[in-house]
C-alpha cells in the first residue's frame, strides 16, 4: 500500500547518483539509497524484467542474470535541508498513508512499565527530534549490542522483552525497541532494513558492501525535517572500515562521523 503522490520529485533539491557493482547475486532485490527514484539496467540485461518498489527494484527472474554486472541509481533526499527554498518546508509528508499508520501499537501487547519508561526517557527533549536524540542513546548506552542473541519467546513483545529481560540484542532488536519508543511518543516510525555503508575503499573510491554489512536501523519521522534515519545500534558494532588499512581514515572523505551518525546529516557527507 505504500506510495509516494505524484509530483513528488518537483520538490526535491538533492538528486543523487549511485553506481552499483553486483560481485555476487544472492537476492533479486537491487538496493539504492533511499529515496530511490530510477533505475538504470544495462542493455546487456535486456531480458531482465523488473518491478520498482516503494524502496528497491526487484527482479522478477533472476534465473536469467549473471554477475558480475552494474547498474545506476538516482536518488532524492527529501528533508527540510535540501528542498527547493521555494517549496513549503514544513510540508515533507509525500505518502499517501496517513502519519496516523507509523504511530498504530497493539495496545494489548504494549505492558504500562514500557509506557511509563518510554514517556520518562524523552520527558526532557525539545521537540521530536530532541525526544528522537534521547531514545535513540538512551539505548545506544544502556544496552549490549549481540549477533547471536536470543529470540524472543513466543507471546512477548520484543521491545518489553529486550529491554527489561534481556538487555543484549542485535541490529533488530535496537532498531524495532527505537521504534516502539518513537511511537509512545507519538513520533511516527518504521524499521529499515538493509546494508551499512559498507568499508570505504580508498584506493578506487568506492563502498564494498559484504553480506556481514547487512544491518536494520529506524527512520522517524521529524516535523518540519522529513524522515530522519536514527541508528540505536550502539557506535563500533557495526562493521565499516576504510581499506587498505594503512592509508587509514585521513584518505576518506567521510572521516570517522559517518560511522557514528547517517550519513545523510553529516557534514561531512553533505560537503562532499
Amino acid at each position: 500500500r505504500q506510495k509516494i503522490r505524484a509530483g513528488i520529485f518537483e520538490y526535491s533539491g538533492n538528486s543523487i547518483m549511485q553506481k552499483f557493482y553486483v560481485m555476487k547475486m544472492y537476492s533479486p532485490t537491487l538496493c539504492g539509497a533511499y529515496l530511490p527514484k530510477y533505475f538504470d539496467l544495462p542493455m546487456s540485461m535486456g531480458e531482465c524484467r523488473t518491478e520498482t518498489t516503494f524502496y528497491n527494484s526487484r527482479i522478477l527472474n533472476p534465473e536469467v542474470v549473471r554477475a558480475p554486472f552494474s547498474y545506476n541509481v538516482i536518488s532524492v533526499c527529501l528533508t527540510s535541508e535540501t528542498s527547493m527554498e521555494e517549496f513549503n518546508q514544513k510540508n515533507l509528508w509525500f505518502e499517501k498513508l496517513k502519519k496516523a499508520h507509523y504511530l498504530e501499537l497493539p495496545k494489548e501487547a504494549i505492558s504500562r512499565r514500557l509506557g511509563e519508561l518510554a514517556s520518562e526517557i524523552a520527558k526532557d527533549g525539545k521537540g521530536q527530534y530532541g525526544k528522537a536524540i534521547l531514545l535513540r542513546d538512551y539505548l545506544r548506552n544502556n544496552f549490549k549490542y549481540r549477533m547471536d542473541a536470543k529470540k524472543t519467546p513466543e507471546g512477548r513483545e520484543v521491545a518489553d522483552y529486550f529491554i527489561f529481560e534481556l538487555k543484549e540484542g542485535n541490529c533488530q532488536y535496537f532498531a524495532n525497541t527505537l521504534a516502539v519508543l518513537a511511537r509512545l511518543n507519538g513520533i511516527p516510525s518504521r524499521l529499515a532494513t538493509g546494508f551499512s555503508p559498507g568499508n570505504y575503499n580508498t584506493l578506487n573510491g568506492t563502498f564494498e558492501v559484504f553480506e556481514y554489512h547487512a544491518h536494520a536501523w529506524t527512520q522517524l519521522f521529524i516535523e518540519g525535517r522529513g524522515w530522519l534515519t536514527f541508528d540505536a545500534t550502539p557506535p563500533g558494532q557495526v562493521i565499516s572500515r576504510t581499506t587498505p588499512f594503512i592509508m587509514s581514515a585521513m584518505k576518506d572523505p567521510f572521516g570517522d562521523e559517518w560511522k557514528v551518525t547517517p550519513p545523510e546529516i553529516t557534514e561531512q557527507a553533505k560537503k562532499f
